[in-house]
């Protein structure tokens, strides 16, 4: 791919492509060089990037992708790294060589990269301290989603990019699921349930644990025997970044055997609505939302509410862990009501 940038006035060729082995040595240079920014940030040499050996560049070579980026001579002034793994894409070492820096060409090597990956989820990660990666990074569509702390000192942002969500693909693939039913205990065992629960349904795995679920065709979901204390829930993620005006009507829908329960916000663990006290600012409200808004399944009851609440979330609780959620649309087999 060639691109063409502004330099000191006037226009300069940039072209992007696969490296080849032999670009390697040259990579790790510039490597060791573009990362002295974040060695000084940090007061230290001793960073991984400034440790990497060739041996180990050759290994990420051999597993996934590495581009470089070239200027007019052909040298390389840019590169980054990827590998694909259980259908997410790990990013890595995006790099520019530091006189070529603040010209869009950090957002044009991620924009590549993602193009030798078409249609994935895609992760990477930076040091909380590295606002301009943060930055660059937020700008092209990547979220936070959780931080991990080496030290007190040395502290990692996770950052990922869903693949754009399909409505009508998700429709047609509705989860269903076969798990306990709970129901809190009395006195409330956590004050954010609020009183007016009297059961909860939510896509939580500690309180309904993967390994007491047992996943269902939709056939299976329609005929299986429920035993008491059991129920069938048919689960279906849907958009929450950006509204759509397609979703009251969805969840409007009859759907045979099935009574409509509520939307859920959730990460890949964690109810952000029923299971995460972090959010928890009085008895009964979050800076987000009032507890008092759900359902007494502890869901929020309309679609516009569950949009609302994820966006507001995100605003008053920027970098929390659980926040950066999926909104989740939940119906229960009639039978076990």
């Amino acid at each position: 791919m060639a691109l063409y940038f502004a330099k000191i006035g006037r226009c300069f060729n940039m072209t992007i492509d696969r490296a080849t082995r032999e670009d390697l040595e040259a990579i790790l240079q510039l490597q060791y060089l573009a990362y002295q920014s974040e060695a000084e940030l940090f007061g230290t040499q001793d960073i991984p990037p400034l440790k990497q050996t060739l041996d180990e560049v050759v290994r990420e070579y051999e597993e996934g992708i590495i581009l470089r980026m070239t200027d007019e001579q052909n040298r390389i002034i840019g590169s980054v790294r990827a590998k694909e793994q259980d259908g997410t894409v790990y990013i890595g070492k995006l790099m520019v060589h530091p006189e070529y820096r603040r010209r869009g060409l950090g957002s044009a090597l991620l924009t590549e990269i993602e193009k030798w990956y078409p249609g994935k989820r895609y992760e990477l990660f930076t040091r909380t301290r590295s606002v301009d990666n943060i930055r660059l990074y937020r700008k092209m569509g990547y979220t936070p989603f959780r931080q991990e702390a080496v030290t007190d000192e040395l502290v990692f942002d996770y950052l990922e990019k869903r693949k754009p969500f399909q409505c009508c693909e998700s429709l047609a693939k509705p989860k269903y699921y076969l798990c306990r039913r709970y129901f809190p205990e009395l006195p409330i065992e956590r004050n954010w349930f609020g009183e007016l629960i009297r059961e909860v349904i939510a896509v939580d795995g500690a309180l309904f644990p993967k390994e007491e679920q047992t996943v269902l065709t939709e056939e299976q979901a329609m005929t299986i025997e429920i035993e008491d204390g059991d129920q069938v829930l048919r689960v279906l993620r849907v958009p929450g970044e950006k509204e759509s005006s397609d979703i009251p009507a969805i969840a409007a829908q009859t759907v045979e055997g099935f009574e409509f329960c509520g939307y859920d916000l959730a990460d890949s663990w964690v109810s952000a609505i029923l299971n995460c006290g972090s959010f928890v600012e009085g008895d009964y409200y979050s800076k987000a939302f009032d507890y008092r808004e759900l359902n007494e399944f502890g869901l929020i009851p309309d679609y516009q509410s569950a949009v609302r609440i994820s966006r507001k979330l995100r605003e008053e609780y920027p970098g929390e862990e659980h926040v950066y959620c999926d909104v989740f649309a939940i119906w229960r087999r009639i039978n076990a009501i």
